[in-house]
């Protein structure tokens, strides 16, 4: 998360699952989190590590993070992000209004975070429907 520029708060929260993926060398390579809901997941600390980028890695991740949220009968899964829309856009998710998934997800730890440091304003909001 580090090497991406992500925060690190609230990771260990109790209700978020992380899932880590490593070189052949056993070396971190990337990471995906999620922070539950009823209906609703929030996706968190997505990052691969730039030697380990155009490899499909970010895509395994996210949907091996979005196969877990079926399984558990999420409707929605959400995310912020304003640096990778495009790679968002690209796995099937598009860009909603912010109070949108505020409103999913208003106990998610990463929403209470970002409210009480000011940021909802500025971040853009991602959803993918994950039921027909």
């Amino acid at each position: 998360l580090k090497h991406a520029v992500l925060g690190s708060n609230d990771l260990l929260v109790p209700g978020t699952r992380y899932w880590l993926a490593l070189d052949a060398e056993r070396v971190a390579a990337g990471t995906i989190g999620a922070e539950g809901g009823a209906n609703a997941v929030l996706l968190r600390s997505a990052a691969v590590h730039t030697r380990a980028r155009g490899q499909g890695l970010g895509t395994a991740l996210l949907e091996h993070a979005l196969a877990e949220a079926r399984r558990q009968g999420v409707a929605r899964a959400y995310l912020f992000s304003t640096d990778a829309g495009a790679f968002w856009a690209r796995t099937g998710f598009r860009e909603v209004p912010v109070p949108e998934l505020v409103a999913a997800l208003p106990a998610a730890p990463q929403v209470r975070h970002y409210d009480a440091l000011g940021w909802l304003p500025t971040e853009v909001a991602w959803r993918r429907d994950l039921v027909d």
